[in-house]
Formats: C-alpha cells, structure tokens, sequence
C-alpha cells in the first residue's frame, strides 16, 4: 500500500497514494498516542476520585486530599453550605478536628475553613476542619 512501487504509476497517482499514507500514519500516531495517554492516567482520574490537596498542614489521621474545601456558611442534619454551595450529608457521614478523629457537627462553626470527602451518590460523607474562623 504505502510502499515505493510507481512503476506502472504516474506522478500524480503516486503523489495521491503517498498523501493518503502520510494520512494513515498520522492518524496511527494520533490513537497511539492518545492509548498511551489513557494507559499512563492514574486510577482515580474519575470525576468522584479527583482529590484536592491545599498548602496546610494537617494532622496524621487528615486524608491526603479533599473532594472539595471551602469556608463552612452553614451546617444542618442533612445539608452543609460550603461557599455558597448545597451539599447533601450522606446519613452515616463522619466529622473530624485537628484534635479529634471523632468530632460532632456542634464542633464547626459558621466560617471555619473545611474539607470533604464525597461518596458514589455525590454526598458528603466526612467533614474535616481545616483552620478555624477567626473570633
């Protein structure tokens, strides 16, 4: 196919085949390129497991990133308001301090700095404080 046979070709029918080659090699690289990439993708590359990790420093028992942060605008039985945002608290969601792996919602205050992680229903399922609002 994309060989150099142009014996019985003229110039212009060899000019066509080598074009429609250099046109099958192009797009050979483009897929390879783009299997390679997919391939070298860390597992949790998904919407749900895309984790943020800021510039604080935080306790051991802290997961290495959140699903999200932001400062806290409210906090109910089922929803928390994180910068203007509705979440929806998964029923066995969990709440963490820098002092106490074992927190209650009663520890977050209006303003403090936290992070979440999410659940496959797109709920929260932990919150984590990260620095406290000022007094």
């Amino acid at each position: 196919m994309c060989g150099l046979k142009i014996k019985s070709k003229g110039i212009v029918e060899h000019m066509k085949s080598n074009r429609k080659c250099l046109i099958r090699k192009i797009i050979l690289c483009l897929a390879l390129v783009v299997f390679l990439t997919a391939g070298l993708m860390p597992a949790g590359v998904g919407q749900a497991e895309r984790r943020v990790k800021g510039e604080w420093t935080l306790p051991k028992h802290y997961p290495n990133g959140f699903h999200g942060y932001g400062y806290l605008d409210r906090i109910a039985e089922d929803e928390v308001i994180i910068n203007d945002s509705v979440l929806k608290i998964a029923p066995y969601a969990t709440y963490a301090t820098p002092g106490s792996e074992i927190a209650t919602s009663a520890d977050f205050k209006l303003g403090d700095l936290v992070g979440y992680l999410k659940n496959a229903k797109n709920e929260v399922e932990s919150l984590w404080l990260i620095k406290r609002s000022a007094p």
